[in-house]
């Protein structure tokens, strides 16, 4: 095997193709370009995590804490 690295260019011409592996890329949650498209190519799994779930499950997080907060405080009066 070569020591020298093999680059890879790849092109999509068509903009709707280009938009989806650009989402597809963001929700991957990978680190990088290389990492997200090697996942691809080898069939690795990877996670998916969408922004706003991430975000929604703060909130609830935090609702849930509030909620036994003012359990304790309500049975302790």
């Amino acid at each position: 095997m070569s020591d020298k690295r093999d680059d890879w260019h790849v092109r999509l011409p068509d903009p709707k193709e280009q938009l989806r592996v650009i989402d597809l890329y963001h929700k991957s949650g990978s680190k990088s370009k290389s990492d997200f498209v090697r996942a691809r190519l080898l069939g690795e799994h990877f996670k998916v995590m969408l922004r706003e779930l991430i975000g929604l499950t703060k909130e609830l997080t935090a609702l849930q804490e509030k909620a036994v907060s003012l359990t304790i405080d309500y049975r302790e009066k």
